[in-house]
């Protein structure tokens, strides 16, 4: 793993994760550290540093299927057995196991130190006490789920096959908006959360935008692919292939579109306004928006 720095882009450090042919999974992030599942390990990498800080065996943990959270006391891991496991942060021992009615695969988990929430490929959002894995609340999609879960101000955005994205009470359990958003084909990739917008991708319809309040499309742009940013009320979106379009939530439309054409592997970065750009030659890119200049009545 690299760790570069952002403004300069110097590389902090370089470490080996694992050996050479055990499958990483991306990292989630707590505490301002990074934590990865590496076989029955879990690594926690601290930028602060640039290096390893821990690393706790979990006790009896067979083969995962991707999903990771942790708090203060526990990490949860959805594993490969449609079982979600609780382990003790510290020491790595199991304090139980929780599963779906239906006994569906869980792929997605996020947790706090009051509630955990996890869903199932066949489409079901479950939130369940922290400490003993009482169920709290169960929510059915219409159809099957891939998308992983979204933790927002208090809200879980869920998106599923069903072709909708609904907005749950994280606390209950109920709709937040008087209907889900149709997206119009499946939801498979990953949400972004912007500061006003929720932003998805569907193989067919392209990048939404969505207000958060309302659950009403702010724009469309058929041909999107993903978001990368926002800088105020413009919104730039990688569209394939090699386009950065601009995209404005105030006046919901496409303000302007610039040729990248040798970029084709961006990042989504939602803390701040950098892009960051790479291509197949191994370089990467920063690049920072800028304010447009004012016009005066002579430019006008």
């Amino acid at each position: 793993m690299f760790s570069i720095d952002r403004t300069t882009g110097q590389v902090r450090s370089m470490l080996q994760l694992a050996v050479p042919g055990l499958p990483i999974l991306p990292p989630m992030h707590f505490d301002k550290k990074s934590v990865f599942l590496v076989g029955q390990e879990m690594v926690v990498f601290d930028p602060a540093f640039g290096q390893v800080t821990e690393t706790v065996i979990l006790k009896n943990l067979g083969g995962n299927y991707g999903g990771i959270a942790r708090n203060r006391k526990y990490a949860y891991v959805c594993g490969s057995d449609n079982r979600l496991y609780a382990y003790t942060v510290d020491e790595g021992i199991r304090v139980f196991m929780v599963s779906a009615d239906n006994d569906s695969p869980i792929y997605s988990v996020i947790a706090s130190d009051m509630q955990v929430w996890f869903s199932t490929q066949a489409g079901n959002v479950i939130a369940m006490d922290s400490d003993n894995g009482r169920k709290v609340w169960q929510f059915n999609l219409s159809g099957p789920m891939r998308a992983p879960l979204v933790m927002d101000q208090g809200y879980i955005y869920a998106a599923g096959l069903d072709t909708k994205l609904y907005k749950l009470n994280a606390l209950i359990g109920t709709q937040a908006w008087e209907k889900p958003f149709f997206a119009g084909d499946k939801v498979e990739m990953p949400l972004t959360m912007g500061k006003t917008c929720v932003y998805l991708y569907t193989v067919n319809t392209g990048v939404y935008a969505v207000d958060k309040e309302t659950g009403k499309a702010v724009w469309n742009l058929p041909a999107g692919y993903a978001v990368l940013a926002e800088h105020g009320s413009r919104v730039y979106v990688y569209v394939k292939p090699g386009i950065l379009s601009v995209m404005d939530n105030a006046q919901r439309k496409e303000q302007l579109s610039i040729n990248i054409a040798r970029v084709n592997r961006v990042a989504v970065n939602m803390t701040d306004s950098w892009l960051y750009l790479s291509s197949d030659k191994g370089q990467v890119q920063a690049v920072r928006p800028i304010e447009p200049k004012p016009q005066t009545a002579q430019s006008k």
